[in-house]
Formats: structure tokens, sequence, C-alpha cells
């Protein structure tokens, strides 16, 4: 542990030299030094020969939707799919509660909701936007329903 005598002084400030100060250059030696580097800052540039416009910059162009992004979003949709013939056949089931149900209902709400965020990637003209668009309407009704009570019994 360090401690500290309060008698020693660490520095006293009113002890400095009173000429420790700066030399001061004139105006005169700055206001050629800036003169000379704007002359060569302007020989660098005549020296490229062009100068970058902003017309010059082209706009990125994103290329179409490639074979991998539909495998991607055919694997999302039959992933959405499979878990609401999961959640069908749970719902078919005369013993099963809907404490027992509810596990796959959140993860038909998980699979439906990754769905939309690749969906929000996908281009409009992709063919399978409106596969895309049916399949998770229908996740979002039996949501609903699900949540409304229209699945308890009287």
């Amino acid at each position: 542990m360090i401690t500290l005598d309060p008698e020693k002084s660490i520095l006293n400030i009113a002890d400095r030299k009173k000429g420790d100060k700066r030399e001061e250059t004139g105006t005169a030696e700055f206001d050629s030094l800036f003169k000379d580097l704007i002359k060569t800052e302007d020989a660098s540039n005549t020296v490229s020969g062009q100068d970058t416009a902003v017309f010059d910059i082209r706009p990125v162009r994103f290329s179409e939707p490639t074979p991998s992004s539909q495998a991607t979003t055919v694997d999302h949709v039959q992933q959405l799919i499979e878990t609401m013939d999961v959640y069908q056949q749970k719902l078919s089931e005369p013993r099963a509660t809907l404490k027992e149900i509810e596990p796959y209902l959140e993860d038909l709400a998980s699979h439906a909701k990754s769905l939309e965020d690749h969906c929000n990637s996908v281009s409009d003209d992709d063919e399978l936007k409106a596969i895309v668009n049916q399949s998770l309407a229908l996740a979002s009704m039996e949501i609903v329903r699900y949540r409304n009570g229209e699945y308890n019994n009287p």
C-alpha cells in the first residue's frame, strides 16, 4: 500500500522558474511555412491530373437473389410448416393440455419471426414471396386463435 507523507511536497508550482517559457516564433516564419505547404499540396494535385467529382461515384448495385438465398427461404418455410404440423398434431390429441401445447406455439412464433426477418431481405420479385406471405399469415392466425382462447374447452 502506498502512503503519502503530508509533510513532503509533491510538486511546488510556485518554485518553477519564470524563464521556462516557450520560444515564440514570428508570424512571418509561420506564414512562409504555411505558404510552402500550400504550394506543395497544389503541385501534388496537378500531378495527378484528375480531380474526383461527386458524379463519378456510382451507386451500389445489388445482385439478383442467388439460388442459395432461395434455398434458405425454402428452408425457413419448411421449418415453419413442420412446426405447424407438430402443433396441429398436439392440438388434435384429446389428452393434451394447453400447458403442453404452449411450447409448440412459442416454437411456431419463433419460426414465424425468423421467416419474417428473412422475408424482409428477400426482394418483392421473388417467386417464393407469395408462399412466404401465405405461410406467415397462417402461422399468425393460429397464434392469435390460441392466444384468444379459441382452443379452451367450455
